[in-house]
């Protein structure tokens, strides 16, 4: 299996659907020890629906080598609305280090659309959004 697809497997295993409310999000150049160079850095912290039915109420997704420039204005009205999150592998390899995009259900239109691309995700489940 490939490495990004093991990496969709584990946030899927996490059963993010559970997670629906964005409650923290930090956004930050950092220095990349695997690339060796600068690059954006988008942490979101979402809070699961129901608190009482899981051990660790929040989930930490760490996405590294997002577009620069990107407007993350649009994350605000999500504090006050569900989320509903997708990640899928990039295949196209063309594209330089992008390797994973994004996505949040619209209900609008009934399906997802793309938030943002990145290199790399990290997600788990912690106790507190610090």
């Amino acid at each position: 299996m490939h490495p990004h697809d093991q990496a969709i497997e584990h946030f899927q295993a996490l059963q993010p659907q559970r997670f629906t409310w964005l409650v923290r999000f930090d956004l930050r150049e950092h220095f990349s020890l695997t690339i060796f160079e600068r690059e954006v850095l988008l942490q979101l912290w979402l809070r699961a629906a129901d608190e009482q039915k899981v051990e660790k109420p929040f989930l930490r997704l760490a996405c590294f080598g997002v577009g620069r420039g990107k407007d993350f204005g649009w994350l605000w009205p999500l504090y006050s609305l569900p989320v509903q999150l997708k990640i899928q592998a990039i295949r196209q390899y063309q594209l330089r280090d992008i390797f994973f995009e994004v996505m949040c259900f619209d209900d609008s239109y009934d399906s997802y659309d793309t938030l943002f691309t990145c290199r790399h995700f990290e997600v788990n489940l912690e106790e507190t959004c610090e």
